[in-house]
């Protein structure tokens, strides 16, 4: 199960003292009930397209939860993310959400041929790998698009920066074949779009934190919600570096439209950012990983965490483990499905589990077992043993990644999957009982 963000007064404590902890009320914000919009919010879809463009021949697939287009040009829109919009706005909130959301749709046809009309509106776009990386998983890829795959750049492993083009009222990813129709190559494209988005600005706004025990400031930025560029400004590498922060520079994005910049010495503001990530959690689904990302000395971002020592690193290292969980447990049911459909060799998928110790302590491990083909997650540790969800192994039985991995050499590769997947060939049963006697 995932783990419980439940430290707020831990982390407060650690950092400002017993005098300066004040409780947050109601910080469990309850989450809309899904379902009682789930068919309201596709109708409305539905009909909206419908009146908008009364040619185009659409369908709703409700048991993917997906509207779709047929005849020559086929396109689809998965309305889950959507939903989550839906349900979490009120009154006339909800109304912009449909027709943003039909736009998505009914605009996706229609972009431009020519490339001097949409050059200057082509930006870049960051979403979860997922997004593209299970892409040709789904059963109606290989039904509407069995070729088409968006192009992007990785970001700290976890994250994708495509090619978009702004519509101002929506905003579609661009397809491989309108760059071939514009020649122009994905990477000269990203390059436009980056010094676009550099001429469009980045305006912040600073809070600044004294620490009451010792005095010292902690700055974190905020780039305000306003074109639903803002995380994308995280490629502004230049223009990070230029902020005043106690040392590396530490960003957060929850949201395409959340950016918020600290130092990796801000223990406040650092925990500031953490328990932003678990309020958003709590009461926004459709949010990017709340992952702390570090700007390196080669100026690529990647995944941080705080010193051991921190009193943030335990919040950080849960929502850490909180982000690969799902993507872990849905890529598990998209492969196994995936093989069943296309009569794949039997690979047994192992588990991402997480094993919960004290309320600050936590591990994320899965379990191999012998004469059996796996594909097993990356996780801090292995354990060498067949044990069902329901069963937590001893502790005795946990043996670090790197530790297992070198006496699993002769046996395992890394593959190409996202997230990370290691491909374990089987293993003799007296091989594998002498390697969990070590």
């Amino acid at each position: 199960m995932i783990p419980q963000l439940n430290i707020f007064d831990f982390l407060l404590q650690q950092i400002f003292g017993d005098n300066n902890v004040k409780k947050k009320e109601n910080a469990q914000s309850a989450k809309t009930d899904l379902v009682q919009y789930r068919e309201e919010f596709a109708k409305k879809i539905i009909d909206l397209v419908r009146r908008s463009q009364p040619t185009m021949d659409i369908t709703y697939d409700a048991d993917n939860y997906m509207v779709k287009c047929n005849g020559t040009y086929k396109q689809q829109l998965f309305l889950r993310n959507g939903l989550y919009e839906y349900a979490n706005a009120n009154g006339d909130s909800r109304e912009d959400i449909v027709k943003r959301w039909a736009s998505h749709f009914i605009n996706a046809r229609m972009l431009p041929e020519d490339f001097e009309d949409v050059k200057p509106d082509l930006l870049p776009a960051i979403h979860l790998r997922t997004f593209h990386d299970f892409m040709s998983l789904y059963p109606q890829h290989s039904e509407l698009h069995p070729n088409l795959e968006f192009p992007y750049e990785i970001l700290a492993e976890h994250f994708a920066v495509g090619l978009s083009y702004d519509m101002h009222d929506t905003v579609a990813m661009v397809p491989p074949e309108l760059m071939n129709g514009w020649e122009i190559t994905f990477y000269e494209g990203m390059e436009i779009a980056k010094e676009n988005l550099a001429e469009k600005g980045f305006s912040y706004e600073q809070l600044e934190v004294t620490n009451p025990n010792t005095g010292a400031v902690s700055r974190m930025y905020i780039v305000p919600n306003s074109d639903g560029y803002e995380a994308a400004r995280l490629l502004l590498t230049t223009t990070v570096r230029k902020l005043e922060v106690n040392g590396d520079p530490i960003a957060m994005i929850l949201a395409a439209n959340s950016l918020m910049i600290t130092g990796s010495e801000d223990t406040s503001c650092v925990a500031c950012m953490l328990m932003n990530a678990v309020e958003a959690g709590n009461g926004f689904p459709r949010q990017l990983a709340p992952m702390l990302l570090r700007l390196n000395e080669a100026d690529q971002w990647e995944v941080w965490l705080p010193p051991t020592d921190s009193p943030c690193y335990t919040l950080a290292k849960q929502i850490q483990i909180t982000a690969y969980f799902r993507p872990y447990a849905e890529q598990r049911l998209l492969i196994n499905s995936f093989n069943e459909r296309t009569y794949q060799p039997k690979i047994e998928i192992a588990e991402y589990r997480v094993r919960q110790g004290n309320a600050q302590n936590c591990d994320e491990y899965c379990c191999i077992k012998p004469d059996t083909r796996q594909l097993i997650p990356r996780t801090d540790y292995v354990v060498f043993g067949d044990y069902n969800e329901k069963q937590t192994p001893p502790v005795s039985e946990f043996v670090e990644r790197e530790k297992a991995f070198g006496l699993l050499t002769d046996y395992i590769k890394e593959t190409d999957y996202y997230p990370v997947l290691y491909q374990l060939e089987p293993i003799p049963t007296e091989v594998f009982e002498k390697m969990r006697m070590v």
